[in-house]
């Protein structure tokens, strides 16, 4: 450090990272950490983070994308060179009342992202759509993903009993 009062960064670098789900994508790996959401405070979120390494060395990061800050992720596919992330977060409002209570509202939304992987040292985020579903706090749980003879991707839940519904974007 030239200057203890100044410090100033001069490089970074990943030396460990937390994964949630790993994919296959060719002779690379696609390691997901999942973002995260304080209901009470979406500021204060971290994003989906696709990291990709090479399936041979998977400790030395090749590339590094964040995606949907403050979004869980509930689901993860490939298809030839494309991940396709769904995820999910619920915003809320405080509602000052005239009697000095507070009313809280809610949204929920699910979201489907779609990155090209095809370069692993530049991903890119080919497209995202978002759709809120409900006025109220949700959980989807895990979600799966089909892609149907027409070319649309279907997200549907994994079998948990909570009776979600499936999602189609």
């Amino acid at each position: 450090i030239a200057n203890r009062d100044a410090p100033a960064v001069g490089a970074e670098l990943s030396i460990a990272w937390s994964v949630e789900r790993v994919l296959s994508v060719g002779s690379h790996m696609v390691q997901l950490e999942g973002g995260y959401s304080n209901w009470w405070s979406p500021d204060d979120g971290l994003p989906t983070i696709l990291r990709l390494t090479s399936a041979s060395d998977p400790d030395t990061l090749v590339s590094e994308l964040k995606i949907a800050a403050g979004d869980q992720l509930v689901g993860a596919s490939v298809q030839g060179e494309l991940v396709h992330l769904a995820t999910s977060r619920t915003d809320v409002t405080a509602i000052e009342q005239e009697d000095g209570s507070t009313r809280w509202e809610y949204a929920a939304f699910f979201s489907t992202h779609t990155v090209d992987v095809s370069d692993p040292a530049a991903p890119l985020l080919a497209g995202s759509a978002e759709l809120k579903i409900a006025d109220y706090s949700v959980y989807l749980g895990a979600m799966n993903a089909q892609v149907l003879p027409g070319g649309e991707l279907l997200w549907f839940p994994e079998s948990s009993g909570t009776g979600n519904f499936p999602c189609m974007m």
